[in-house]
């Protein structure tokens, strides 16, 4: 009789179990372990203690730090005197019958040096307003060392005599510097003077010279805001009749020297020709790069056109109503229209305007503080002598469109208020000019929520304290830590505040606030004990561990 597929089946797996065929070596491995804590990720401590569950189905452990050889075990595993440097541990399970267990791991380092200070700075004047100096610290493994100075970074520093600068820099390890450096601003610029219009005076046919009073060309510098202007012939001085070339110059407060600007000053007499009508497509501030100017005369004068630039004067030559000018560099600049009769006296027509296309800079030192329901944005604006006002935008993380909230022109604070609580959103703000020229935008999250402490996202070396806004005729609050997904701890606080043990016990295993992202919920109980009643969730953040 031919046996069924089924006792084929069954005859074969005997077989294979008194042979000792394939089935023999499929035996499962041991329980992997679970590294219960174990040092920080970054830490100055040259001693390590890990922490590891046994599993029900180990015998013995197999634990190997870095390239060391393999070492039997037991929980807790301790190491001292280790270097500085990444630090990697694995520990295996074993029943003495199948392979080890799949390898659990701890990677940390230990860094017992100090972060390095800021060295003594030196920064060119970018504002007679001040000059915005930023600096930060240095370290051996941790790039962006904490560093906490007074004055701050980004604080503005006055042209002059060095300013001393006392720091505290801190590094994920917890290791600590103290001391001080200076931040000197210097101004090595030289003012710039704006072209400046012919001078005409008419006088009468008998006289021959005569005291001409005129204004001095306006100057700009980097440092100084009002460099001196000097000019020859000076202003008050005797012009004879024609011609006369004034030079001026500038030198700022550093003692950094101009070029030289030139103008004319024409003493005439005798019939003068009309001054032409003259209009022009922008405006004394502009961040248009293009210009131009109609023109006209009514007694038959010819006319002359010249454009004095930020680089130098020009020429007049012959135009007769149009005159366009493209691709303009930033600076100021002077047009002038000149008719001239058939006595050769001259009037003139001028129109000065500014080209600045410059974004003005960002705001600075931008932060963003949280309550129940709202959200406060602070800054400090930028330096730029011509800026105007800071515009703000808002959206939800995630977002693709922003909306527009607010314009501050002098205020450098802004209250978002209401705002839905434990929502994400990422503000923007830019900074505009009197030329309507607009910052890139500076960005910041907010985040609305009746739980103040630890603020969303925030990086914490050490156990952080919980707090949270108070319900009245709240008995006690029920909180809650999450970690992968997972409950670690549920506790029971009376206050609405609640620091985080290092390590604890709960549902029969050991935890730690080891290096990782956590998730934190409260609720609020009313009612006695036997008879307790929770509200809705009163809100959540995320933390990590370093």
């Amino acid at each position: 009789m031919i046996p069924t597929p089924k006792i084929k089946l069954a005859v074969l797996a005997l077989v294979c179990v008194v042979l000792g065929g394939p089935s023999a070596g499929s035996a499962s491995t041991p329980t992997k372990p679970d590294i219960i804590s174990g040092p920080a990720s970054s830490t100055n401590a040259t001693d390590a203690t890990i922490f590891f569950t046994s599993p029900p189905d180990a015998v013995s452990f197999t634990c190997t730090l870095d390239d060391l050889a393999p070492e039997s075990c037991t929980s807790p595993w301790t190491h001292s005197s280790l270097d500085e440097g990444l630090h990697s541990f694995s520990v295996q399970a074993e029943d003495g019958v199948s392979p080890p267990s799949e390898p659990a791991s701890w990677t940390w380092t230990v860094d017992t040096t100090p972060p390095s200070l800021p060295g003594d700075k030196t920064a060119e004047a970018t504002s007679p307003l001040g000059t915005p100096v930023t600096f930060s610290a240095t370290d051996n493994f941790d790039p962006p060392p904490d560093l906490s100075c007074s004055p701050s970074s980004g604080s503005l520093f006055d042209l002059g005599p060095p300013t001393s600068v006392d720091c505290t820099a801190t590094d994920a390890a917890g290791n600590h510097s103290s001391g001080s450096f200076t931040v000197t601003v210097v101004d090595t610029t030289k003012p710039v003077l704006s072209p400046h219009a012919k001078k005409i005076v008419k006088v009468p046919d008998s006289v021959s010279e005569t005291v001409v009073q005129y204004d001095l060309p306006l100057a700009t510098d980097n440092g100084d805001p009002a460099p001196v202007v000097s000019c020859t012939p000076s202003s008050g001085s005797i012009f004879k009749l024609g011609s006369t070339t004034v030079t001026c110059s500038a030198v700022d407060a550093s003692g950094n020297h101009s070029a030289s600007r030139r103008f004319d000053v024409v003493v005439q007499h005798g019939p003068t020709p009309a001054v032409p009508v003259l209009t022009s497509n922008v405006g004394a501030l502009t961040n248009n790069t293009n210009a131009a100017f109609s023109f006209g005369t009514s007694d038959g004068a010819s006319l002359a056109c010249k454009l004095d630039r930020p680089s130098g004067p020009g020429t007049f030559a012959s135009c007769t109503t149009q005159q366009t000018y493209t691709q303009l560099g930033d600076g100021s600049y002077l047009f002038t229209v000149q008719a001239t009769n058939s006595i050769g006296n001259i009037s003139v027509a001028n129109f000065s305007w500014v080209v600045d296309t410059t974004p003005p800079g960002q705001v600075r030192q931008l932060r963003s503080t949280f309550g129940n329901g709202w959200v406060r944005l602070s800054w400090r604006n930028p330096t730029d002598v011509d800026y105007k006002r800071v515009l703000i935008w808002r959206r939800k993380v995630g977002a693709s469109s922003w909306g527009f909230l607010a314009t501050r022109k002098g205020k450098t604070t802004f209250l978002d208020d209401p705002v839905p609580n434990d929502t994400r959103f990422e503000y923007r703000l830019r900074s505009v000019d009197r030329a309507q020229n607009a910052s890139p935008g500076a960005r910041i999250e907010g985040r609305a929520s009746r739980i103040l402490k630890p603020a969303f996202g925030s990086l914490h070396n050490s156990s952080p304290l919980v707090d949270w806004t108070f319900v009245r005729d709240a008995a006690f609050f029920n909180l809650q830590l999450w970690r992968d997904g997972r409950k670690i701890l549920s506790v029971w606080p009376v206050r609405s505040a609640k620091r985080l043990p290092a390590n604890w016990s709960f549902n029969g295993k050991r935890y730690s606030l080891r290096s990782d992202r956590y998730r934190v919920y409260v609720w609020a109980a009313f009612g006695s004990r036997p008879h307790t009643h929770y509200g809705p969730l009163l809100g959540w953040t995320e933390f990590r561990m370093k």
